[in-house]
């Protein structure tokens, strides 16, 4: 959801500048350059996949301590509001949806704010599979417009202005500490209070995640977020000359925390844009299929069960296709009946020395295929995986290169035979080399806490090794196949040439004669 921000490195005195905005308010300088330091290194440093989170003297370390102490911080000066207890929220909250247009007595539903999941939704009363049972009006759906309207477009900060999604977390901040009170307020105060996101993580917890596929991508978003906040606390200060006492890190994280785990994309004035969806969005994850559609025609987001519920079962929709890896960095769950296995890891597809590098990268593009990485799947035939396109088109001769790009989907096409090899057995490579690589990075005798989320990254860990021999299996599997397709591509030729060594000879002898 919120990508890494690229931008050109500022001078130290930019970063100070910054920092001295902050403790004008906070005070304390000496903290704040610390802090200023190992987020600086940390965000530029190279190869967060290997950060050893776990050493005291590691500098991603050093920036998650400072972090702590600037939550402290911040806590002490006040400005932020606690919370009320969630089971007195959720009654104003349905009575807000009902006075705002949602048909309610309509609506077989009851938030429940103690299931294993946290929040869901009960059923009240039967639901037969296909059943309409949510229909949420447009204007009860928080957009990046809705925060436009509110004016958090005209704030100068970079974050905001290329990131759709910032700028939704920000309008949610600035709400839910809104005096007057929020239109949203009642919606707001029905939102997790806490994420198991790995955003939130301790160091310690964080630490078991390493070798998996988002350890470096969860350090990094830490990174990406603490910079946001740096540069948008800096610019709200600047236009509206004033301390944000409840513009803490804590709260902007919470915000961007909520945003990321929740948003959709739905068709506002007929553009997608990124959006929270009130009481929908208290929907938990299961198996099944897409069951949620936004109507034009009434302007709203209707969902339709997925199959036949009995009165007091809890409601669930399918979030689609994601593989754990991807719903535990996003949405902070690990989901263990998910048919959607995959392992996605980095991996230079093309070789520099290759001269029609250039071409296949444009190739690559066309398809929205990543010059970097390769995805191993246990699910399909091996042809038909989108990262073997990548492949063969690494592997291409020009004139393979010439028929792939005639291709209108090369999904699953074949360009030849010893292509189809090559591109395999470099898939295989990659796998061979990413098992070696995860086994190095695994902590030694490490001492994890007894936490939900260690749970969560030793479960994820368990799946990305086995769904890599299962790729593995699959994948030399279909060589086998490949390779008898070639012996008996070796025994047609070889007897194809015997059949013309003996037409020649047949001819020699008859001209003898």
């Amino acid at each position: 959801v919120l990508s890494c921000l690229r931008e050109e490195e500022p001078t130290n005195k930019q970063h100070v500048e910054m920092i001295r905005s902050m403790c004008m308010f906070h005070g304390r300088m000496r903290r704040y350059q610390l802090f200023l330091k190992h987020s600086w290194r940390f965000h530029h440093a190279s190869g967060y996949t290997s950060a050893n989170i776990g050493d005291p003297n590691c500098s991603s370390t050093k920036l998650y301590d400072a972090i702590d102490a600037l939550i402290t911080q911040q806590r002490r000066s006040g400005g932020v509001r606690r919370p009320r207890d969630l089971s007195a929220c959720i009654d104003p909250f349905l009575q807000w949806l009902k006075t705002n247009g949602m048909d309610m007595d309509n609506t077989p539903l009851e938030l429940q704010a103690n299931l294993d999941e946290g929040c869901g939704l009960i059923v009240t009363k039967d639901v037969q599979v296909k059943d309409k049972f949510l229909e949420v009006p447009q204007n009860l759906i928080l957009s990046t417009e809705t925060a436009d309207q509110a004016g958090i477009g005209k704030i100068k900060a970079e974050p905001i202005q290329k990131m759709p999604s910032v700028k939704l977390a920000v309008f949610l901040l600035l709400e839910k500490n809104r005096t007057p009170k929020s239109f949203w307020k009642e919606y707001i105060d029905v939102l997790p209070r806490s994420m198991s996101l790995p955003l939130f993580w301790k160091p310690k917890e964080l630490l078991a995640l390493k070798g998996t596929s988002i350890y470096g991508q969860s350090l990094q978003q830490q990174g990406n977020t603490l910079m946001q906040y740096l540069h948008i606390r800096k610019a709200i200060q600047a236009q509206q000359k004033k301390d944000l006492a409840m513009f803490t890190y804590e709260e902007y994280r919470w915000a961007v925390g909520i945003v990321m785990s929740r948003q959709n994309y739905v068709p506002v004035n007929g553009t997608p844009q990124i959006c929270l969806i009130p009481l929908w969005d208290m929907l938990n994850h299961d198996e099944g299929v897409m069951t949620t559609f936004y109507n034009q025609e009434e302007q709203c987001t209707q969902c339709f069960a997925m199959r036949n519920y009995k009165k007091g079962d809890q409601m669930f929709i399918y979030y689609g296709e994601r593989a754990n890896a991807m719903l535990l960095l996003y949405q902070g769950f690990v989901f263990s009946a998910n048919r959607y296995r995959t392992f996605t890891f980095f991996h230079n597809i093309l070789d520099d020395s290759d001269k029609f590098k250039k071409a296949k990268e444009v190739f690559l593009m066309k398809h929205k295929l990543k010059p970097n990485n390769l995805t191993a799947q246990t699910t399909g035939e091996v042809k038909e995986w989108r990262s073997m396109v990548a492949l063969r088109n690494a592997c291409a001769t020009m004139e393979e290169l010439k028929a792939q790009n005639a291709m209108e989907d090369p999904v699953g096409q074949e360009l030849s035979l010893k292509n189809e090899v090559l591109a395999t057995e470099k898939f295989l490579e990659s796998i061979a080399h990413i098992k070696e690589w995860k086994a190095k990075q695994y902590p030694e005798a490490a001492e994890f806490p007894d936490t939900l989320h260690v749970s969560f990254a030793k479960n994820l860990k368990e799946e990305e090794e086995e769904t890599l021999v299962m790729a593995t299996e699959q994948l030399e599997a279909y060589r086998s196949k490949l390779r008898k397709r070639e012996r008996k591509a070796r025994q047609r030729a070889n007897k194809k040439a015997k059949l013309e060594e003996q037409k020649i000879l047949a001819s020699a002898c008859d001209e003898l004669d």
